[in-house]
């Protein structure tokens, strides 16, 4: 706060020349309406100062208040009330010149107290402040005769009064006189607080007695004349002003008030206008900030207004953002299970447009849910609807395609001493999915490539966030599977290791089985087994050469590694799946069916190709191996598997990574609703045996 001096000697706060003493006094008000008033020290041990003692003449008075836990909303945000009293002297003409400013933000009360306002210049300190030339000229000014006052109306209202008083309204050459307004009555007193020397409103005169006539309007009056003593003064056009809705609407006064009278302007949202009750009428009165903007106010010439709450300005002449008590929220979320609360694992719905209505159903504000589906409003006491914008469920809104699960768009909200965070919104049947394929990953590296096959008869399952089943399915015959229809939010994706084809050794009869060097895909099938070879298998085709038995196989060549060796097994090895009576003695025939009884020494009967001779049979009657009636199985084409023993099915990709196998978790968004990268790959690998295994 500050005082200016008027010279050396005197002050702006005067009452016949004598300087009086105000008080300022500053109180924590946390429920924003002065009914609880806590006082807080403005210096040491002192809530109240003095005009005299505590400020400095013309200067600022700067006080530091730490931010005190009494005067905290339940918003959040700290509110003050600065309580500014002039002593009770009762004599007329007391004036009190002084400037608020702050770090955080200042409204003014109006308490039926009308404020006035000057431009002036007392000394000459001051003049250079208004002519930049001065003492030389007074021309140019940097004084516009433009004020600008704005106001809060925190809920929409069918009726809008703005008070104005000794705007001095009328020219000096008698134009554009003051003339009696017919909807502000012409006795007094006000209903509110006025000076002794108000005049009742009428046809306002000179600045003498009541009703006394005369040829000015005010003292000085507005648009002196260019000769007179006051014409430096002038600021054109002819005093008026503007009512500025948030809306856009605007609305003149063009004949305010005369000389020592108030004048009411009055707005209302009634049908039809009548002038001896309104100025003007419109189809709304919106929640917002107004701005009263005065024009053509003369230095000198000092108006008052009372305006509903004023509201400070920042440096750049805006106004500033109002800090209320109260908040109205919460939340708009995924409703998985269209019970209409928001369970564990449901998530917020992110950027949706939230509106703020009034009692009376009118905009207040709009917001969005942040990341987490939440929204506030700060808000005064009173009665409120929160509403989720249409706009929302248009295509490519954050809401398109889902149904509300608790109760519609609208909800209504009463807040009266506490916040209203109870204002859930609640949404499912966003038609989400996820897929896509479990493929065996013949090379191991992550990516499904050309000629690896999917695995079909797999079993995966959908959890949602909280580890409940959602769903069970089985890939097909091309390793796809899908889960549709799903309600954004976590989920987790898991293929149950136990549904696993085996890890298998697969021999052909047929140059489409054996070769991919010129086949398509189709001839590179392992047909009936499932799997697929990816490779050329050297010494596998049916040419009448290297493997059949001509009688030479029975040499060591029928034992050798290029025929039965890991390496070659390897380049065969591929997925299937074998009845129990086929495969069940195959776990201790491993060791023998895949190498060993090659080195075994036994005749090339037992390890003979006999998926690959030209007969096609097994040979099972003719062979010594370990591989009699439970060691392989033949499909009708010719294929024959047999278990690749010591072999199993391991995992080389899923979203998660291959840390956490056979699982991956996923969330399903409003803007990638659709998750069909879902995959996972397995390749045959050694099995691992703990040292205490046999």
């Amino acid at each position: 706060a500050g005082r200016g001096a008027q010279d050396g000697t005197a002050h702006w706060d005067f009452a016949g020349g004598s300087e009086l003493d105000y008080s300022y006094s500053l109180f924590a008000d946390p429920n924003a309406d002065g009914s609880v008033l806590i006082p807080v020290d403005l210096l040491p041990a002192q809530p109240s100062v003095s005009s005299l003692i505590a400020m400095a003449d013309n200067a600022w008075s700067d006080f530091t208040v730490a931010t005190s836990p009494v005067a905290a909303t339940a918003s959040g945000n700290f509110l003050y009330r600065l309580r500014v009293e002039a002593p009770a002297t009762g004599t007329a003409g007391t004036i009190n010149v002084f400037k608020i400013r702050t770090s955080g933000v200042v409204t003014v009360e109006r308490a039926d107290q009308p404020l006035s306002y000057m431009g002036m210049g007392l000394n000459d300190a001051d003049f250079p402040l208004l002519f930049p030339n001065f003492p030389n000229s007074a021309i140019p000014s940097a004084y516009d005769g433009i004020w600008s006052f704005f106001f809060d109306v925190p809920t929409s209202q069918s009726v809008l009064e703005v008070w104005d008083g000794d705007f001095d309204r009328g020219k000096f050459d008698g134009t554009e006189q003051d003339t009696d307004d017919p909807n502000t009555p012409n006795s007094l007193p006000l209903p509110f607080t006025i000076t002794p020397d108000v005049c009742p409103e009428g046809v306002a005169t000179d600045s003498g007695t009541c009703g006394a006539t005369g040829s000015l309007t005010g003292f000085p009056p507005d648009d002196a004349e260019a000769p007179g003593t006051f014409s430096i003064f002038v600021r054109t056009p002819s005093i008026h002003y503007d009512l500025i809705f948030p809306d856009g609407q605007v609305f003149s006064n063009e004949n305010p008030s005369g000389n020592r009278e108030w004048e009411l302007f009055r707005l209302s949202t009634a049908p039809v206008l009548d002038p001896a009750v309104d100025d003007f009428v419109t189809p709304s009165i919106p929640a917002g900030v107004y701005e009263l903007r005065a024009q053509g106010v003369d230095l000198f010439n000092l108006n008052a207004l009372r305006l509903p709450r004023l509201v400070c300005v920042d440096e750049a002449g805006n106004p500033c953002t109002l800090l209320r008590p109260f908040l109205v929220g919460d939340t708009v979320f995924e409703d998985g299970n269209g019970n209409g609360l928001q369970d564990g694992g449901e998530a917020g719905i992110a950027g949706v447009a939230v509106n703020l209505l009034d009692g009376d159903g009118n905009l207040i504000a709009t917001t969005s849910s942040d990341g987490a589906g939440l929204y506030r409003f700060e808000v005064e006491a009173g009665d409120y609807f929160v509403e989720i914008d249409a706009s929302n469920f248009a295509s490519g809104g954050a809401l398109e395609g889902f149904t509300s699960t608790t109760g519609g768009e609208v909800q209504a909200s009463v807040v009266a001493g506490a916040n209203d965070l109870e204002r859930d919104f609640g949404y499912a049947g966003a038609a989400g999915s996820i897929g896509d394929l479990v493929w065996f990953d013949r090379d191991g590296d992550g990516v499904q490539d050309p000629g690896e096959p999917g695995i079909p008869e797999v079993v995966v399952q959908l959890f949602d966030g909280s580890g409940a089943l959602v769903a069970s399915t089985t890939t097909d015959a091309a390793g796809l599977y899908g889960f549709g229809d799903l309600s954004l939010g976590a989920y987790r994706v898991a293929v149950d290791p136990a549904t696993l084809p085996s890890c298998c050794v697969c021999d052909g009869d047929s140059d489409s089985a054996d070769s991919d060097s010129a086949d398509s895909d189709s001839a590179d099938s392992d047909s009936g087994m499932y799997g697929k070879r990816k490779g050329n298998k050297t010494g596998d085709s049916d040419s009448g050469k290297g493997d059949s038995d001509s009688g030479k196989g029975d040499s060591d060549s029928g034992d050798s590694d290029s025929a039965d060796s890991d390496s070659r097994d390897s380049d065969r090895i591929t997925f299937c799946r074998l009845s129990p009576e086929d495969g069940d003695s195959d776990s201790a025939d491993s060791d023998s069916a895949d190498s060993d009884s090659a080195d075994s020494g036994d005749s090339d009967s037992g390890d003979s190709d006999s998926g690959d001779s030209d007969s096609g049979d097994s040979d099972s009657g003719d062979s010594d191996s370990d591989s009699g009636a439970g060691d392989s199985d033949s499909d009708q084409d010719g294929t024959t598997c047999r278990l690749a023993g010591g072999r199993v099915l391991s995992p080389t990709f899923d979203l998660d990574g291959v840390a956490t196998p056979h699982r991956a978790a996923l969330t399903l968004a409003a803007d990638a609703a659709e998750r069909t990268d879902v995959d996972f790959g397995y390749r045959c690998t050694a099995e691992r045996r703990s040292k205490s295994s046999p």
